[in-house]
């Protein structure tokens, strides 16, 4: 069983945590790693990718349910519209924010949530805290999703949503195929092990789809050595 807390906001009024998508997400894809690496809940590196996928669970519930556009514009006739510009970098992204009401209300950051997965951090930026140190492997997945989305983004030959659905099903896919090879237990280079263990999945998915995924390798690459995976966690204060 899934448990959730509440908290208030001004006035008294009480934000229940299941009623947010996100959070409910969050929370679930814990549960959902616990069957695929029981060993998991630790501190440092492995304890920060629980936290992690438990923020990307939330990406790829809203992926799910994302209809994109190039700019926001009004809902017509009181329809209901989730729209998302089609540069998942922008500020205004609601793809990158996860948990928007309980971060406004416990933090009052207008919207960004608890935490962003459109940031910059490295390795060496952050210390030992896990929810701090997720941000680390969590943004380097999110700058994956974009360049990849950005580099297969043909509008003429298919729409975008179409497009970040698809390439975020692949993604989604070889991430628990690199998680479900990992080691069992929790070591100091975990992100650097399932950054590893993602791209040499994106080859083995190359090779069933028939096509060149090297390009997609290469990205992974390159951000898992920007985002400096493997010293993640070790900064002295």
């Amino acid at each position: 069983a899934l448990r959730f807390f509440y908290t208030f906001q001004g006035g008294n009024k009480p934000i229940y945590l299941c009623r947010s998508t996100d959070v409910v997400a969050h929370v679930a894809g814990h549960a959902f790693l616990d069957t695929l690496q029981p060993n998991w809940q630790a501190n440092g590196q492995t304890g920060a990718f629980h936290e992690a996928f438990g923020d990307l669970c939330s990406l790829f519930v809203l992926i799910s349910m994302v209809s994109m556009e190039t700019k926001k514009k009004p809902p017509e006739n009181n329809e209901k519209k989730m729209l998302t510009p089609t540069n998942l970098r922008a500020p205004d992204n609601f793809l990158s924010a996860i948990g928007e009401e309980c971060g406004d209300t416990l933090y009052k950051n207008k919207g960004k949530g608890l935490r962003i997965l459109s940031n910059t951090f490295k390795g060496s930026e952050v210390g030992s805290e896990v929810h701090d140190l997720s941000m680390v492997f969590s943004g380097f997945y999110y700058d994956v999703l974009a360049d990849i989305f950005a580099l297969e983004r043909n509008p003429t030959v298919r729409g975008d949503t179409e497009t970040l659905m698809t390439v975020g099903a692949y993604l989604r896919r070889v991430l628990i195929i690199a998680i479900r090879v990992s080691s069992h237990q929790p070591t100091r280079t975990k992100f650097q092990e399932i950054a590893t263990n993602l791209d040499i999945a994106i080859g083995t998915l190359s090779r069933k789809l028939g096509v060149d995924l090297t390009s997609w390798r290469q990205i992974v690459q390159k951000h898992a050595k920007a985002r400096e995976l493997s010293i993640a966690g070790r900064r002295h204060f």
